[in-house]
């Protein structure tokens, strides 16, 4: 499974078992995506097991479910609703951000060198 990883915080965003078209020669991503129903209790089946065997489920209640996109409720993806276009601004000039965006791309530079 490929898992596509964020260069600047590291955080994983999706795998590809999503279907996803290259844009601009891969700085952009479209990834497709549906909306769903999901609980964050939800009791996870492995294939094959027969739920009817196990243990009956105790009444615990209707549990309501929230309408989630997929992508978001799988890899517990979050809004960034701090960020606005001056926050942005700050945040890309940001020191730290600025060394780890010249590392990797003096890393990947040296990676297309040795090719």
């Amino acid at each position: 499974m490929l898992v596509f990883i964020d260069r600047a915080t590291g955080e994983d965003h999706f795998s590809d078992a999503f279907a996803y078209e290259e844009l601009y020669g891969g700085a952009i991503i479209k990834v497709k995506c549906q909306w769903g129903f999901y609980s964050d209790n939800e009791d996870i089946q492995l294939a094959g097991s027969n739920p009817s065997a196990e243990e009956e489920e105790t009444g615990e209640g209707g549990e309501t479910k929230e309408r989630k996109i997929d992508l978001v409720h799988q890899f517990k993806l979050v809004e960034c609703t701090y960020m606005n276009k001056k926050g942005f601004k700050e945040w890309l000039t940001d020191e730290d951000n600025l060394k780890r965006w010249k590392k990797y791309l003096t890393d990947d530079l040296q990676e297309k060198d040795f090719k």
